[in-house]
């Protein structure tokens, strides 16, 4: 199957713990880190990864909490889409009377 990557480059952000690092600036990476928790189940741009990055690593920095913000370059995938020529099955849906949901 023909990967299909998403451009421009999307990200996704983890808050992580990390251990005998000591970052200066809110855009370093640590060396080593353990992922906590996922920010938000969604795809950033690289300008609004750096915006959240900047926001929460500024705070972390002022905090003797090691928790850090780090964003993961992803690539979108669209598994089981159809390919120029391929012979495709496609799903059939239930019928359903749209002129009731118009309202509703």
């Amino acid at each position: 199957m023909q990967r299909v990557e998403s451009d421009p480059p999307r990200y996704r952000l983890w808050l992580t713990r990390f251990g005998d690092w000591s970052p200066t600036r809110w855009n370093e990476a640590p060396p080593e880190a353990v992922a906590l928790e996922l920010v938000a189940d969604l795809l950033y741009s690289a300008h609004d990864a750096a915006c959240f990055l900047q926001g929460f690593n500024s705070q972390s920095l002022k905090s003797a909490t090691p928790l850090w913000a780090v964003a993961l370059p992803v690539t979108v995938r669209y598994e089981g889409d159809a390919t120029r020529g391929a012979r495709i099955e496609g799903h059939v849906f239930e019928e359903i009377d749209l002129a009731l949901r118009v309202g509703g």
